[in-house]
């Protein structure tokens, strides 16, 4: 039921199953297993407060495409700010993504466009919404300024057998929880910030948007930085 192109945390150009599955194109399945081709990664920590960051670029193996990115991880007591910056893909045929998060789905999917009303998404849903925030599962995703997100809490199905020719056949149905942004096809320096509050109800998640502490100084091709 995992969608491989949207681990939580990563920017990466989206593939779909079927593109990995049957090759759409040559050699998508060689693209999978390539390596990052940048030294710049890794992280520091004071033992209370940490910064993890990586100087993104994939590249297939036979410039069929490339994406990159600029990323930067700031956490904090109770949360942690998350930084893309200059993210650029090469190919006009796959979008961009980067995933906040992909779960097995644990109750109402509630988010906030102006963080005074709220809205809960539908079942078995699939919709770009525009959020200011989104919770689920006790877990607030926090945008600087209401966006465009796209949600879903529908069913999934798959098979282990599908990422694993060892694997069982048998089919396995679960209701996944999916948020992701999408920057668009070939986008050429865009950015994100979004901050992460991993235990916090829909009125903690007001209260923090009202007084935010933790605050983005830059976030460029050239500094990324949180206060």
């Amino acid at each position: 039921v995992w969608d491989w192109s949207l681990i939580p945390g990563i920017t990466t150009t989206y593939l779909s199953d079927s593109d990995v599955q049957i090759g759409a194109k040559e050699n998508v399945k060689n693209h999978m297993y390539q390596t990052g081709t940048k030294s710049f990664v890794g992280g520091v920590s004071d033992g209370l407060y940490a910064v993890s960051v990586m100087d993104y670029e994939h590249k297939h193996n036979h410039d069929w495409y490339s994406t990159t990115a600029k990323k930067a991880v700031f956490m904090f007591d109770d949360g942690f700010v998350s930084l893309t910056a200059d993210i650029k893909g090469t190919d006009s045929s796959y979008p961009v993504n980067t995933t906040l998060n992909q779960c097995n789905l644990n109750g109402d999917v509630v988010y906030s466009e102006n963080n005074s009303s709220t809205k809960t998404l539908g079942a078995e849903t699939g919709s770009n919404v525009t959020a200011k925030w989104i919770n689920h599962d006790g877990v607030s995703y926090i945008f600087p300024e209401a966006r465009s997100v796209m949600v879903s809490n529908k069913a999934k199905t798959g098979t282990w057998k599908k990422i694993n020719d060892s694997g069982s056949a048998t089919t396995i149905t679960k209701n996944v929880f999916e948020a992701y942004i999408s920057h668009g096809k070939k986008p050429n320096g865009a950015s994100l910030e979004y901050t992460v509050l991993p235990a916090a109800t829909i009125e903690e998640t007001k209260q923090y948007v009202n007084s935010p502490d933790m605050l983005t100084v830059t976030n460029n091709s050239a500094t990324q930085s949180v206060w």
